[in-house]
């Protein structure tokens, strides 16, 4: 499943969940940027839906475009009884990666344990820096 969000402007990092499309039947295609009036961007079908996404530069449009064919080519040889989808519960982004915090001082709220606790993550550094980390760059770094 690709869900689709965007960043939220509350002060929190969060993230406003548009929609959800299945990989299985999905396709990409690079739009022609000389008809699109949007740089770097491409298309995504799946059913009877369509989005046209814009990456910030051609590198992270190529990387986009391999990490979503390689999940859709990995859902193909998986069973449908065998696809387990999780819930798409209303919560701060990475919730379900934050330990106790319990390292940080007492006084501070527990929003702000919560911050401090994860500011340091993959995820929140790509967040402040607008920037994205393909599935690849992320298995290189973890070897």
């Amino acid at each position: 499943m690709l869900v689709y969000t965007s960043r939220t402007s509350a002060s929190l990092l969060q993230f406003k969940v548009h929609g959800q499309l299945p990989l299985r039947g999905m396709t990409v295609e690079e739009t022609d940027q000389s008809k699109s009036a949007v740089q770097n961007s491409f298309a995504i079908y799946a059913g009877n839906k369509y989005i046209l996404v814009a990456a910030s530069s051609q590198e992270e449009k190529d990387k986009w475009i391999e990490d979503i064919n390689e999940a859709v080519i990995r859902v193909k040889g998986i069973g449908a009884d065998k696809l387990q989808y999780p819930s798409l519960k209303s919560s701060a982004s990475s919730s379900e990666n934050v330990g106790s915090g319990d390292n940080v001082d007492n006084q501070n709220s527990p929003q702000e344990k919560l911050l401090q606790h994860r500011a340091n993550t993959t995820m929140h550094v790509c967040w402040h820096r607008n920037t994205s980390v393909s599935f690849r760059d992320h298995d290189r770094a973890l070897k």
